[in-house]
């Protein structure tokens, strides 16, 4: 069990007035980044994938249009989950400038951090938004096990990924210790879907069925495909987790699909709540939920989970 993930810290420095530090940019980010993308890397003209001789090499192909490559999903899906996180500063969280971007690269798309980060560069040229705002990437640092790893600034085109090496995400193997209670801060609206809709309750059973459903996806179409967790112990034993403290808020968010020329709303849980009980084994998930979010539309940074307190 386990999947290579890549964690960085991207700096957004405005280059024009007016910057939209006011709403939510995640939405934003992808879809100039998408765009950037292919791009930077099409051979078709009509920029069709479907009739491409490359999509199977393709990073476009492989981050967007992700295949299921023929392996069997037990929850009915077509396409494989997104293999990146986007995120910038939640909607409720203070501004930053310059704007403060964490980008998570999941299985191959680690292999792709060249066309990725060019991308970047040139969506920052591009502008964001409907005014087309600009930025200059200013640096990239990757989180390793050994520290911040600088890699990219804009004195200096090249990539230097000398000392930058992907982690493995293996919540199973990670040690287990006692703890009876933790506090989760939801930063970028929570979508889950529970019952046919979307969840406006959260409980930890619900929390914890989503979570491991997340890594199984991960872990069956950018790792190796090697689940031998128990999971419906784990959910057994999530009943048995009680609610301390419950201040989660919905909070509703528009976005602009470009691809489909319409807004849409995209409302979720934000706030913080408290659990209490028997959770040491449960601690290794909520880890990896952290750096890779949770519930639907975590390519754009929502789900974004943060574990505040541990006793």
């Amino acid at each position: 069990m386990g999947v290579e993930i890549a964690i960085f810290d991207l700096l957004l420095e405005p280059r024009s007035e007016g910057v939209p530090h006011g709403h939510y940019l995640g939405s934003a980010l992808r879809g100039a980044f998408g765009r950037c993308l292919k791009r930077t890397v099409c051979i078709v003209p009509q920029g069709e994938c479907a009739h491409c001789p490359l999509q199977t090499h393709c990073p476009y192909v492989y981050l967007f249009e992700t295949p299921g490559e023929g392996r069997p999903s037990p929850f009915g899906l077509e396409t494989a989950p997104h293999p990146f996180v986007i995120c910038p500063p939640g909607p409720l969280e203070p501004e930053t400038i310059p704007l403060e971007v964490r980008l998570v690269l999941i299985g191959r798309a680690v292999s792709f951090l060249p066309h990725v980060l060019w991308s970047f560069h040139r969506l920052c040229q591009a502008g964001l938004g409907a005014e087309r705002r600009r930025y200059a990437l200013a640096s990239v640092v990757a989180r390793t096990e050994s520290g911040p790893c600088p890699i990219w600034s804009p004195g200096d085109p090249t990539i230097h990924l000398s000392g930058f090496h992907a982690q493995k995400l293996e919540p199973g193997a990670t040690p287990l210790g006692e703890v009876s209670s933790v506090r989760l801060s939801f930063v970028t609206p929570l979508r889950i879907r529970h019952e046919r809709r979307l969840c406006t309750r959260l409980t930890f059973p619900i929390l914890m069925t989503n979570i491991l459903r997340r890594l199984y996806l991960l872990e069956q179409y950018h790792g190796d495909g090697k689940w031998e967790l128990d999971h419906r112990a784990l959910i057994a034993a999530a009943d048995e987790v009680q609610c301390l403290e419950y201040r989660l808020l919905w909070y509703d968010w528009t976005r602009y699909s470009s691809r489909q020329e319409t807004k849409m709303q995209l409302g979720g849980l934000i706030g913080t709540v408290t659990f209490a009980g028997k959770l040491g084994p449960f601690l290794p998930f909520l880890k990896a939920a952290e750096l890779v979010h949770v519930g639907r539309n975590t390519s754009f940074g929502l789900g974004r989970m943060v574990i505040q307190e541990i006793s």
